[in-house]
């Protein structure tokens, strides 16, 4: 029998799966967002953070204020002195993590992905040796990029793939598709209140409106928008909301999110026609003409737009041109190792990056070849393949739509940072493939280790 305050712990944890948290976290970061008070936000979210570490015993709660704090500080300038001032929140995130750690410990996992990274892993270590000077190896910029891209990673899967198949209380493609769709509406919220915001600028030009955050907030959309269309199968209102988040998506004027992100509403579009065969007909109408109206507006569309594909083919100024151009030489100068993540040298005339970030290739192939060299190009070709065998070994609806995820994130990666950026891009990656690892097609809730005792112990009373 459970004593009051266990009962009352217990009605809390609960509480964090309910669709009421969801929304009031929804609403909290939409305001801090929408207000511009990113600090403050910050701030916020980090103590609620650590609430919930201490108080749930499982980690999944912890996942959608953190994924939308992380969405929502895309808008943030990266002031290092302000970042600075704010350092005290890690006095309070580690020991909060800590505590749960040691109080709801769960035993370490890992699956076959864990090859991957740790291939990975060791190309991030080795990368630039002999290129680039210890300082510059060990600065602080460089140092957090090589452990969270790297071994510290890999050390991130092992906690999470022990933890994610710990929850009792959920079904694990129930809660994380939902957890992904809200991420996904919430960076959908974010454009297009920037656009409400801003109505009288776009009055005025008639074009997509630019905005710093716009390539980060397309990306967490592209890796996010899949599941809003895995919801659909259950329930079709769903099918609009990933429509909706799509058009977002365009508005971004971000090149990637609206070149992959098209590519990647078309393959939305052929999972549910595949999946969906009670709405077959329905979803094959709605989507022609969603793609007639398309045809028929491309004009107007390539106006709204005209600042985007412009950009794309202006090679000679391009500052991702000239990066590229680098990342070419210090591949042909440092072939085997390349010029590690803090290398700047033929650079650094292009753009200086803020203090603390580094400046990196915004193209993953050229990122790898110049950081990594020919070790680089092995290591991510295994984890390539790697990643393809785990994502393909159940093929279900909910896997394909954690493949499609990855494959959004791999696909912005493409023309911006992407998944050399450790948090959120390296890590939603990471969690993709232990959902992907660790989903059960049979449709069984996941036992918690609570619950799986007292089975051992009805079993043995047998």
């Amino acid at each position: 029998m459970k004593t009051g305050t266990a009962s009352k712990l217990e009605k809390i944890r609960a509480a964090m799966y309910s669709g009421y948290f969801s929304f009031g976290l929804f609403v909290l970061a939409g305001f801090f967002a929408v207000t511009q008070a990113l600090e403050a936000g910050l701030v916020v979210f980090v103590v609620l953070i650590c609430a919930v570490l201490v108080l749930s015993d499982e980690f999944a709660p912890v996942l959608l204020p953190g994924f939308l704090l992380m969405t929502f500080m895309t808008k943030s300038p990266g002031d290092f002195e302000k970042m600075v001032g704010l350092t005290y929140l890690a006095a309070l995130f580690v020991p909060a993590l800590l505590i749960h750690m040691i109080l709801y410990r769960k035993k370490p996992s890992a699956g076959k992905a864990l090859y991957g990274l740790l291939a990975v892993s060791v190309a991030v270590t080795f990368g630039g040796l002999g290129a680039i000077s210890a300082r510059e190896y060990f600065s602080a910029a460089s140092l957090y990029r090589v452990i969270f891209l790297g071994f510290g990673m890999a050390a991130i899967y092992v906690f999470l793939s022990g933890a994610i198949r710990n929850d009792g209380r959920k079904k694990l493609e129930d809660f994380f598709s939902r957890l992904f769709f809200a991420v996904a509406l919430f960076g959908c919220f974010m454009v297009l209140a920037h656009y409400a915001v801003n109505y009288r600028e776009l009055i005025e030009t008639g074009r997509a409106l630019p905005f710093r955050w716009r390539n980060a907030v397309a990306t967490m959309m592209m890796a996010t928008m899949p599941f809003a269309f895995y919801l659909s199968l259950k329930k079709y209102a769903y099918l609009w909301t990933g429509i909706l988040i799509y058009a977002g998506m365009l508005l971004t004027g971000s090149r990637g999110g609206i070149i992959f992100g098209s590519v990647q509403f078309l393959l939305c579009m052929v999972y549910v026609i595949v999946y969906d065969q009670k709405n077959r007909k329905r979803n094959i109408i709605t989507f022609s003409v969603i793609v007639l109206l398309i045809l028929v507006f491309t004009g107007r569309i390539y106006t709204f737009l005209f600042k985007t594909p412009e950009r794309l083919v202006d090679e000679s100024t391009s500052r991702r041109w000239k990066l590229v151009h680098a990342a070419v030489r210090n591949f042909k100068e440092s072939p085997l190792f390349g010029k590690g993540l803090a290398y700047t040298g033929n650079a650094s005339d292009i753009y200086k990056p803020k203090k603390f970030f580094l400046l990196l290739i915004e193209s993953s192939p050229f990122q790898i070849i110049s950081s990594f060299g020919i070790l680089g190009i092995i290591a991510y070709s295994f984890s390539l393949f790697n990643m393809g065998q785990v994502l393909l070994a159940k093929r279900s609806s909910f896997g394909i739509a954690v493949a499609l995820g990855v494959l959004g994130l791999e696909m912005m990666s493409l023309v911006n940072t992407g998944i050399f950026s450790p948090f959120p891009f390296a890590f939603m990656l990471t969690l993709f493939l232990v959902l992907a690892e660790k989903y059960d097609p049979a449709g069984t809730t996941l036992p918690s280790a609570d619950t799986q005792a007292v089975q051992q112990r009805q079993g043995g009373a047998r």
